[in-house]
């Protein structure tokens, strides 16, 4: 079988199959990067021409990595089940090899984008006027931590009360202020709407 894999016709199918595999090792042991922002620089903010492979949402190394995979077992493979032999299989299968890992790639790539998804963090600005949590054992005008929930998960803050109030752990409370130099939030009590019957 490796004579087959490194016959001079497949090689040039071969080489790329692991030089995919030698990138995902470096890139498993830390030394390449792996997030999105971390990407060589193609010009393509937001993918470009070639979004439709995952660029701009999926590591670029990623999709690279993904792509000689499958050029190269995918010309291994075109070359093996062709009639033909020699030079003449690999001319044949390098433009079949590249427009099947063109679509595996691109096919890959979406869902791929998915996992690789930000959510924008919440400004300072935008907390104020939320209701959070008090998780700290009290709140007070000199300690106290609150909680917001959010569907990217919860967001701790350090925050304060009024002078001489002090609320305890569970107590739900309104974010009224956000001071940007200390980085502290003012907190009261939270009064629900609910009318009593």
């Amino acid at each position: 079988m490796l004579d087959v894999l490194f016959a001079a016709p497949v090689l040039l199918f071969t080489v790329p199959a692991l030089l995919s595999l030698a990138l995902w090792a470096t890139a498993s042991l830390g030394l390449l990067p792996l997030d999105v922002d971390a990407d060589f620089d193609l010009d393509t903010e937001d993918g470009g021409s070639l979004a439709f492979l995952g660029l701009g949402s999926v590591p670029t190394i990623l999709l690279i990595t993904l792509f000689l995979f499958a050029f190269g077992w995918l010309g291994v493979g075109v070359v093996l089940i062709l009639p033909l032999t020699g030079w003449a299989a690999t001319g044949v299968a390098i433009p079949v090899a590249l427009v099947l890992a063109l679509a595996v790639t691109a096919m890959a790539g979406k869902p791929l984008g998915k996992l690789f998804r930000s959510t924008p963090a919440a400004s300072s600005r935008s907390l104020v006027g939320k209701v959070a949590t008090v998780t700290s054992g009290s709140l007070t005008d000199t300690f106290g931590q609150v909680t917001i929930r959010t569907p990217s998960g919860p967001i701790e803050l350090s925050a304060r009360t009024e002078p001489g109030a002090t609320l305890t752990y569970g107590d739900r409370v309104l974010i009224y202020d956000h001071d940007s130099n200390s980085g502290l939030y003012s907190v009261a009590p939270h009064v629900d709407d609910a009318f009593p019957l």
